[in-house]
């Protein structure tokens, strides 16, 4: 797979920009980020990506099921993955540990 190149953003999503200009760089941890956190539907161009992680806070479906989901996703967008795990830590919440190549 091809390193993804793109505008990088910070943890907050804010541009980076450097001496006036836009920084260019890996931004496949990034895209990872968004197809996780964007639902069907909310990529106009992509209308079938996105996993919706926040539709599963507090589910009843078992972390292994989101897990399947997501990597699925990813990998549709050639997304190589070298670690993804989802815990439950509370009702309401969930930890995800994602690596990407």
């Amino acid at each position: 797979m091809a390193t993804k190149i793109d505008i990088v953003t910070d943890e907050n999503a804010d541009l980076w920009i450097q001496n006036g200009d836009f920084v260019v760089g890996n931004a496949t941890a990034k895209q990872a980020e968004v197809i996780l956190n964007a639902t069907e539907g909310d990529l106009r161009q992509f209308p079938t990506l996105g996993v919706g992680l926040n539709r599963f806070i507090g589910s009843i479906q078992p972390p292994e099921y989101l897990e399947n989901i997501a990597r699925e996703q990813l990998k549709s967008d050639d997304i190589v993955l070298i670690n993804l795990s989802l815990t439950q830590e509370e009702k309401n919440s969930f930890k995800l540990d994602l690596e990407v190549e």
